[in-house]
């Protein structure tokens, strides 16, 4: 018996989670893309089967939430700027920075991608594509996909090593999810 696409939902929920906060800035922003998720494949519950990569399937939704958000955002009028929280701990407001520090950086070298290098690069580490299916994609072997990859790691991993050793772990965590 198949599994319905609300079933992996709930089974990949972490896994959904991180790659939801890939694409925002904070955990209630995050809890909202899959909660937006959620609610689009309870209305539409069908076979997972119909899917080729159910996950892949999820990303594109959230993803595309996400670019309706920052549509409507830019038509609308800039919010107050926010209070920050006086209570916060010293770690978790250096901690945030940190990894808002490391998050730009990998924003700013994935810029120098191609765009379909980008979009490759998406589909194997946030989409849960094989490196096989990505390098279909773009019109390149495995192997050399494969390369150009691990070049674009090394150079990340360079230029966060130069900011702290910290961005470089986090970097190392980061790619760990996809």
């Amino acid at each position: 018996m198949s599994k319905w696409l609300s079933d992996i939902l709930i089974d990949e929920y972490p896994r959904i989670l991180a790659i939801a906060y890939t694409m925002v800035d904070n955990d209630a922003d995050a809890r909202d893309l899959v909660q937006d998720l959620a609610e689009k494949i309870v209305r539409n519950d069908t076979q997972a089967s119909n899917y080729e990569k159910p996950l892949a399937y999820f990303s594109k939704i959230m993803r595309n939430k996400r670019r309706d958000d920052l549509k409507g955002q830019a038509r609308t009028q800039p919010s107050p700027l926010e209070e920050i929280d006086t209570f916060s701990t010293v770690e978790n407001v250096e901690t945030a920075a940190q990894y808002h520090q490391a998050r730009d950086i990998f924003q700013k070298e994935l810029l120098t991608l191609s765009p379909e290098m980008r979009e490759a690069f998406m589909m194997v580490y946030f989409d849960g594509f094989s490196l096989q299916e990505a390098a279909s994609f773009v019109g390149i072997e495995k192997n050399t996909l494969s390369q150009r990859f691990r070049r674009f790691r090394m150079k990340l991993g360079r230029r966060l090593n130069l900011e702290s050793i910290t961005l470089s772990v986090m970097l190392a965590a980061f790619l760990s999810i996809g």
